[in-house]
């Protein structure tokens, strides 16, 4: 399977938003002071709009060129490529605007997450989408965000 993904403002915004959310969320869960919650709350606009900012600066001018084959996630970004194998990824989470796979942080360079927008492929690609991910055992899961606040 192969696509090609331009990211707009709308997915960074999307991304930062859901990831801000589960923040909060595991701040509640660690039953954090909420003075700290509450400051957490009012500066998260701020910074969703200080990232979606950096995003339209830097990497919305770049296509990114994805590949999934039995080795991998093949990446390819201005003629550099990057694969990430499938033992790399330990979930999906999936939302109404994307899919976001964890990646497993104790193996390979890249850690974190990658990223890809519902809005890029049809109901059928989508769909697909997700079957080569299980076909290749990386499951639905909840991302974890490893976010200490």
């Amino acid at each position: 399977m192969e696509f090609s993904i331009k990211y707009t403002k709308r997915d960074y915004w999307a991304v930062v938003k859901f990831k801000m959310t589960k923040a909060i969320l595991v701040a509640k869960k660690k039953k954090k002071n909420k003075f700290e919650i509450l400051l957490f709350r009012l500066i998260s606009p701020f910074v969703l709009l200080g990232v979606v900012i950096i995003a339209s600066f830097k990497k919305l001018k770049v296509n990114y060129k994805f590949i999934l084959s039995q080795s991998g996630v093949t990446r390819i970004i201005d003629e550099k490529q990057e694969l990430a194998m499938w033992s790399r990824f330990i979930c999906y989470e999936k939302t109404e605007n994307f899919i976001m796979l964890q990646f497993d942080k104790n193996v390979g360079d890249n850690d974190g997450q990658a990223l890809f927008p519902r809005r890029c492929f049809s109901e059928t690609e989508w769909l697909r989408l997700i079957e080569v991910f299980e076909e290749n055992n990386v499951n639905s899961g909840e991302i974890d965000l490893n976010m200490d606040i």
